[in-house]
């Protein structure tokens, strides 16, 4: 069964969420924040506009890590930005690690590979497991 869902961040500015709701969406993918430090400028009102109109939540955090630890402290900054949003986190909370992740890395004299890559994904998303969250 195909569902039809959004991703959002602060990038969708303000979102009338009864628009979204009565448009057919079913879910929405919301991004909590990204690195070791910074929380989505709309996350909060996302996740509760969300909730309110009764939508499936997931999350995602926008990985910027060099190595192992830097991973660990992504997936702790996470899990405490989401904590109080446990109960109503329905989907999976997400590993977002694309060009800019790779970018950052490089900006850092770090060139990650395929086996690094992986690596860090998995470290990240398993210290989310280790919290109880279902992950991606």
């Amino acid at each position: 069964m195909i569902k039809n869902g959004i991703d959002v961040s602060y990038h969708q500015g303000v979102i009338d969420w009864k628009k979204v709701k009565d448009s057919g969406v079913e879910f929405a993918i919301i991004r909590a924040g990204y690195g070791k430090n910074t929380v989505d400028k709309y996350f909060i009102e996302n996740i509760c506009g969300a909730t309110t109109m009764g939508l499936e939540i997931g999350i995602y955090w926008f990985l910027y890590a060099l190595n192992e630890a830097d991973a660990v402290e992504n997936a702790k900054r996470c899990i405490d930005t989401i904590a109080l949003y446990k109960d109503v986190i329905t989907l999976k909370v997400l590993c977002d690690y694309e060009y800019d992740s790779d970018n950052y890395s490089i900006k850092n004299d770090v060139v990650q590979t395929k086996e690094s890559r992986t690596r860090i994904v998995k470290t990240f998303l398993h210290t989310l497991e280790e919290y109880g969250y279902d992950v991606g």
